[in-house]
């Protein structure tokens, strides 16, 4: 009989021990000492930060898989609403293919049904395995890699700065007003920024400042180029934040003048249209496709789960999605949450969607659960969904009833790694 609880301290050993086995690439360096400062860190974390918690599945008393699950707060078209996130999800190697981590991942979604909680996020080591398990895919990410001299001067570069812990204030609000304004953003608390500002290692902040208010800011790093050579860099950014175009043409004016030195700029970023900025975007590969040239490589991003939808609908009463006024049959597949799986009946008015009991429809479609999270948040809309023949419709003269409902105008975004 399995066993899912808190890890106890106890236990941070084999806890270690799963991690740096299970994350080779990001641990596998690791001495005996950098396990023990390990211990201490996630004993720390555990203990100060109200927002985590450390799980383990046990079998027969054995520590077998382990997981971290957050209590996040995003925002859903303006609204904001509580989710679930889970991360940190590592399996002892000799138990792996024993439904171990299958079992965490059922806990933390029958928690968050618990907990009243109707969303589910995560970053995905393989996404097909929790496709399988109801996830639906965000935003792709998009990596950019492009000579600074690509990036446009603008004249009032002078107003950036550099940003000290006297600005951990300003970089919050900064960050908060950005979240306000933007879907799929996740919700920082102030400790996040003193954190980022007294662990910055080898990170540089720089902010832009308009009318005495911090409305950008920038993350970076250096990155060598080759190892011997000690002037020639890349720069790597960690994050970009802007509340206005001044901001963002300011910072990339700052970026720009370091093309003396920088050889290159990666940047990870959920907007597909940045090469509209830059006046050569091709990032260096000198790959073709056809008569295209490759200017970023592309990667999915974080995934989607709702996991009670009355629940969901309900908690975003205020939420507009359209302006469509239509009653919509839902049949819902969820073959992982077999609670959450079957017909809903969905009252839209004006672009509010209400659930409500056996209500006469204009239209019915089936559709997976993974597929309808994707589509709810906004990542595809129905069209597409149609188009690739992963949704049923009773009648296509509704198809854009359907689709205006749930196409938002913009995509989700996330700047929070977990």
């Amino acid at each position: 009989m399995d066993e899912i609880k808190i890890i106890p301290e106890k236990d941070y050993d084999a806890f270690t021990e799963i991690i740096v086995n299970a994350y080779p690439g990001e641990f596998g360096e690791f001495t005996d000492d950098d396990k023990d400062k390990m211990k201490e860190r996630l004993a720390k974390e555990q203990k100060d930060n109200k927002t985590i918690d450390f799980y383990g599945l046990y079998r027969e008393n054995q520590l077998l898989g382990v997981q971290r699950l957050h209590d996040f707060t995003m925002n859903m078209k303006g609204e904001r609403l509580k989710v679930g996130g889970v991360g940190l999800v590592a399996v002892d190697l000799v138990h792996k293919k024993e439904g171990v981590a299958k079992g965490l991942i059922t806990y933390f979604l029958k928690q968050l049904q618990e907990e009243n909680v109707s969303m589910a996020i995560l970053y995905p080591f393989r996404a097909d395995f929790y496709k399988k398990m109801g996830f639906g895919y965000g935003t792709k990410m998009n990596l950019y890699y492009f000579k600074p001299t690509s990036l446009p001067r603008h004249v009032n570069r002078k107003n950036v700065f550099h940003l000290t812990t006297e600005d951990i204030l300003d970089t919050y609000n900064c960050y908060m007003e950005f979240f306000n304004n933007n879907h799929g953003m996740v919700l920082r608390n102030q400790k996040t920024f003193e954190f980022y500002f007294k662990n910055k290692k080898d990170k540089i902040f720089v902010g832009y400042k308009s009318n005495n208010n911090l409305s950008g800011y920038l993350m970076f790093r250096f990155r060598k180029v080759k190892t011997d050579n000690f002037i020639y860099y890349d720069i790597v950014i960690e994050e970009l934040i802007y509340n206005n175009s001044e901001a963002l043409l300011a910072l990339c004016s700052f970026l720009e003048t370091q093309a003396d030195q920088i050889n290159r700029i990666q940047f990870g970023t959920h907007d597909e249209n940045l090469h509209f900025i830059l006046s050569d975007a091709r990032n260096g590969s000198n790959n073709m496709y056809n008569t295209s040239q490759e200017i970023n490589t592309q990667g999915r991003g974080i995934m989607y789960r709702i996991v009670d939808l009355k629940k969901f609908f309900v908690q975003l009463k205020k939420v507009t999605f359209g302006f469509e006024t239509f009653n919509l049959k839902l049949r819902l597949i969820d073959s992982f949450l077999k609670e959450n799986d079957g017909i809903y009946y969905l009252e839209v008015k004006k672009g509010k969607i209400k659930p409500v009991e056996n209500k006469e429809y204009d239209i019915e479609i089936e559709i997976e659960i993974a597929d309808f999270s994707s589509m709810v948040v906004g990542s595809i809309n129905f069209n597409d969904l149609v188009r690739y023949g992963l949704v049923k419709i009773s009648d296509l003269k509704f198809i854009n009833k359907v689709n205006n409902t749930f196409t938002l105008i913009s995509k989700p975004i996330c700047m929070t790694y977990f």
